[in-house]
């Protein structure tokens, strides 16, 4: 789908404000609180690691003590969803 690969390269190039307005969007100030400040490319690169190695990732975002499981969880779907077709 050419307009979701538009909106996909799109997030890869976010600045600082707009991944913070995207956490907002998803309600998940407490993930971008502990991640911050994260720009596009760190998002992505969260993404692949996500795509790649889930259980490091997975690992990684409990390591923070304000983030919880169901929080890494929904972080998880909306970061495949914004750099995916949501499949």
């Amino acid at each position: 789908n050419e307009s979701k690969n538009i909106a996909e390269n799109e997030a890869k190039n976010w600045n600082e404000s707009q991944v913070e307005k995207w956490f907002n969007e998803i309600n998940l100030k407490t993930v971008y609180d502990a991640l911050k400040p994260i720009d596009g490319p760190t998002l992505y690169q969260l993404y692949e690691l996500k795509r790649d190695t889930p259980e490091f990732f997975n690992n990684s975002m409990t390591q923070y003590s304000t983030i919880s499981i169901i929080q890494v969880a929904r972080f998880s779907v909306c970061l495949i969803k914004l750099f995916t077709d949501g499949k």
